[in-house]
């Protein structure tokens, strides 16, 4: 079967896809010992329709494996060594990326099973297998994207002064594709820093507690599936409930009971919510104009040594998460992805009933999609360990997440109360310099809005 069948995907790939110069025999001896090229891809776009034919030789095994379940959209597609990605030049970040983890990274992730506690803890100078580190590696602007859409590495903070904004203050340079995950050699973790190809405007304790906990399932999963695993990250923008005159938009803020429904009730119209109206709203941070996601995704893909998928969505918000959840709390339908966010997922993969498409179970598997597939999660536990480190960074998010000076204060009392029942030998009972200062900071930020609202 061809790489590129008809299809439109197929098509647009062909036409999208960088044209490599390097010898046969370099390409086919690509990982065949787990190792990847070290030569740069340059990324031409196949405009000639004569060119289609060589276009079948430009992408590597390795990467023509991780395209072979298909992808999601054909939008900017951009090849990396171990990732690629679809660039939205008009949010500045990407609509999405794609890895593949063969089963030979099993023996890569035991290892790093063993070893992480210094990489959560913040010491990132942890060697790859070819001896790539993070250390040293910095963000950077993707000079092959137009300048007037290129991402700079200061686009999220803006300086000294943008840090000092509430709406600023907070926010990471998040990687969908994980440099932990892409140790291979120096280029290939580099390329995990390209700001329009890999990063997304991410709350900082979201970043460094749940999102992480779902990257450390990743590596669960690397051991259990023998096909290897697809996974497919990106940003989601979901819409509020707004009441009124478009032209003055109003709505109240809250505390959702769902791990995933955006945190805003309909104010103003006695909870009608037939009166309400859904819009989209986010917002745009550093000097280019980055759209902040209200939430991110990641999809999952497993192959078993029998050729049979298994499959998990999952989708958390892009804010302060005052209490840990179980992960599968953030588990949604892939259909729903799909719905909220156009793409269209592992295409190529057909559930087992679907190829009776007559019968009536080929037409329920037609309907689900993805969803007809056995959920990952109900096969094995979807869970991943938490360090002590979780604890200061959940504590900064519940004093993020306070909306008022007096809700502000209660947190702050209740963490001073949970300190002592913790350490009651201690004379001094105080919380750790980073929570104090979140706490001080947040208290100006909240002091100067009920200033200006005339609180």
């Amino acid at each position: 079967m061809p790489l590129f069948p008809s299809s439109a995907i197929g098509r647009a790939l062909m036409l999208l896809s960088a044209t490599l110069f390097g010898t046969a025999a370099g390409v086919a001896k690509e990982r065949a010992s787990g190792k990847r090229l070290q030569h740069e891809q340059e990324f031409v776009p196949i405009r000639d329709a004569e060119q289609m034919d060589a276009a079948r030789m430009v992408l590597s095994p390795f990467m023509q494996q991780t395209v072979s379940k298909g992808l999601p959209s054909d939008e900017r597609l951009r090849f990396f060594d171990g990732f690629v990605a679809s660039l939205n030049y008009e949010r500045r970040i990407p609509n999405w990326v794609l890895e593949y983890f063969p089963s030979p990274a099993v023996a890569e992730a035991t290892a790093a099973l063993r070893g992480e506690e210094k990489e959560e803890a913040g010491e990132n100078e942890e060697e790859g297998p070819n001896g790539a580190r993070r250390g040293g590696i910095k963000f950077f602007a993707d000079t092959t994207v137009p300048e007037a859409f290129r991402v700079t590495p200061d686009d999220y903070t803006g300086g000294r002064e943008q840090q000092r904004l509430p709406h600023t203050r907070g926010l990471s340079r998040g990687h969908l594709a994980a440099a932990q995950f892409h140790k291979h050699s120096t280029k290939e973790m580099t390329e995990t820093f390209n700001m329009n190809a890999n990063v997304v405007p991410q709350d900082m304790t979201m970043n460094a507690l749940d999102w992480l906990r779902l990257e450390n399932l990743m590596k669960k999963l690397l051991l259990r599936y023998e096909g290897g695993i697809w996974v497919v990250t990106g940003p989601v923008f979901s819409p509020r409930y707004v009441y009124g005159d478009p032209r003055s938009w109003g709505w109240t803020e809250s505390r959702s009971t769902s791990a995933v429904t955006p945190a805003t009730t309909v104010s103003g119209v006695n909870g009608d919510m037939k009166k309400a109206r859904k819009v989209v709203c986010y917002e745009l941070v550093g000097k280019h104009d980055v759209a902040v996601p209200t939430h991110l995704f990641k999809v999952v893909l497993g192959e078993r040594g029998d050729g049979s998928h298994e499959v998990a969505a999952f989708l958390i918000p892009n804010e302060p998460i005052v209490s840990e959840r179980p992960l599968v709390a953030y588990q949604v339908p892939v259909t729903e992805l799909e719905k909220r966010t156009g793409l269209q997922f592992f295409q190529k993969v057909v559930p087992a009933n679907d190829t009776a498409s007559t019968s009536w179970r080929g037409r329920k598997a037609q309907r689900q999609g993805l969803d007809a597939l056995p959920n990952i999660c109900r096969r094995m536990s979807c869970e991943a360990r938490t360090v002590a480190l979780f604890q200061t960074q959940r504590s900064i998010a519940q004093l993020r997440a306070a909306q008022s000076l007096p809700e502000l204060q209660q947190v702050f009392t209740r963490l001073l109360e949970e300190r002592r029942q913790q350490r009651p030998g201690e004379k001094r009972n105080h919380l750790d310099t980073a929570v104090m200062r979140e706490y001080e900071e947040r208290r100006k930020e909240l002091a100067e809005e009920a200033l200006s609202e005339g609180k």
